[in-house]
């Protein structure tokens, strides 16, 4: 029951506001805490109750040696004082707690024992709603969390996860109970991880009995429910559970119903995680984000992501939109480059003086027929270039015959081998002298040698 501090009158456990006043609802203050109240007066001035656990209840104080630091005080249940093994299991979590520091994990001040020997931890107090009390409001309005701030809340739950897993230490119950949502200074949204109470941390000595499970049966890793020892635990145990908190806000259902422990535990060994139009048909998640989750909630922990942080990271990526058209960059203009198409070859007219062509023999030629004077111009048309014989195999035609070429009505070509330039065509008569001279130099030769 919940008492108003303004008119005293009692409310059930859900309300948290006076309906009559508006004010905050508080715990009713039992014997047991004010007896907590005196031996905890020195040190701790008890303000009101903030709820009760299966460990202990919490209470907010000012812890008065810090300037009235407010702070959240965890009271161990006086009925576990005479268990060793829960004692034991108490310290484990406030040994665990208190080393590490991270923004993204609740800060334990410190942790003592009560005048009386009752363990207690003062934590500190954060103002706002667990992840779970999100979900009921969410669920009640008939919505999901966006993809976006299911993003951002486990970025920086996985941060949290990643400083304790560097240290050795895993939550091994993570769950919407254990992630508190609040906000910073400038209204940003923080999230944290609390209640490390049955962390594990490696190099105790504190072992779980055999054939006891510790955690929440619905979120359990597929290793915590196959009954894998707590040695061999490692960060994909709390990635699996992660997951499963993620599977939950994005489709507002758990990927396994059960109305038993028992039945939550054979599910997460023995069946798969339904596609999220199975439970949400309604719910528009991208496929690349489903697909993280799912790989997160895989059975084989080798196929997982291997930290938080990587889960947390591929998640983000996915949910990120693709960006409109019109945000796209604007291409320059298409620029076509056209190669010149090869001029065609057109037969030009040449002029001759045919009065000054002479003849091979060293005469004038012979006037042309149809009564043209000697110095008349008769006009010439230069043939068109005839391919030759390569260039013709290479467009797929035949070069040429003489024969043809006279069908055909074009001159005959005879093609010649080129003059080497610098070299000049020695005349006959100059041929024909030379070679008289060799005679007669062999056989004035012959004659001498004989006479």
């Amino acid at each position: 029951m919940k008492i108003c501090p303004t008119c005293q009158k009692t409310y059930p456990d859900d309300f948290s506001r006076c309906p009559q006043d508006g004010a905050h609802l508080t715990a009713r203050v039992t014997p047991d805490d004010m007896a907590l109240a005196g031996q905890l007066s020195r040190r701790f001035r008890i303000i009101r109750r903030l709820g009760a656990g299966g460990m202990g209840t919490v209470f907010l104080a000012e812890q008065i040696e810090v300037g009235n630091r407010p702070v959240a005080l965890k009271v161990l249940n006086r009925r576990f004082l005479e268990d060793p093994e829960f004692l034991q299991r108490f310290q484990v979590e406030a040994a665990s707690t208190g080393r590490i520091h991270h923004a993204n994990v609740v800060t334990v001040y410190e942790s003592r024992e009560g005048e009386d020997g009752t363990p207690y931890i003062a934590m500190e107090y954060l103002e706002g709603e667990s992840l779970r009390e999100a979900l009921k409001r969410a669920r009640k309005e008939g919505r999901v969390f966006p993809v976006k701030e299911c993003a951002e809340i486990l970025m920086q739950v996985a941060r949290g996860l990643a400083a304790a897993h560097k240290l050795g230490i895993l939550h091994r119950d993570i769950k919407p109970d254990n992630i508190f949502l609040t906000h910073g200074d400038e209204g940003e949204l923080a999230v944290k991880v609390v209640d490390f109470g049955i962390a594990k941390l490696r190099e105790s000595t504190f072992q779980t009995l055999p054939g006891r499970v510790l955690g929440t049966p619905a979120y359990m890793s597929y290793e915590q429910a196959f009954g894998v020892s707590s040695g061999e635990l490692d960060a994909r145990s709390d990635v699996y559970s992660l997951g499963v908190v993620v599977y939950e806000m994005l489709t507002g259902c758990l990927p396994f119903q059960s109305n038993t422990p028992e039945g939550f535990l054979r599910k997460h060994v023995m069946e798969q995680p339904p596609p999220f139009r199975t439970v949400a048909p309604n719910v528009d998640v991208p496929p690349a984000v489903e697909r993280v989750v799912m790989k997160a909630l895989a059975k084989n922990r080798d196929q997982r992501y291997a930290s938080a942080l990587d889960f947390a990271h591929e998640l983000t990526s996915a949910a990120r939109p693709l960006p409109p058209t019109d945000d796209l960059p604007e291409l320059g203009p298409t620029v076509v480059i056209e190669t010149p198409p090869t001029p065609e070859v057109v037969p030009r007219e040449t002029t001759i003086d045919v009065s000054r062509v002479k003849h091979p023999q060293g005469g004038r030629s012979s006037p042309p027929s149809g009564g043209a004077s000697p110095g008349a111009h008769v006009p010439l048309q230069t043939p068109p270039a005839t391919p030759s014989r390569g260039n013709a195999e290479a467009l797929g035609s035949e070069p040429e015959s003489s024969e043809a070429a006279a069908e055909a009505g074009h001159p005959h070509v005879v093609s010649k081998s080129p003059r080497l330039p610098g070299v000049t065509t020695v005349p006959n008569q100059v041929k024909y002298a030379a070679l008289g001279l060799v005679v007669l130099g062999v056989v004035t030769g012959v004659i001498w040698h004989f006479y």
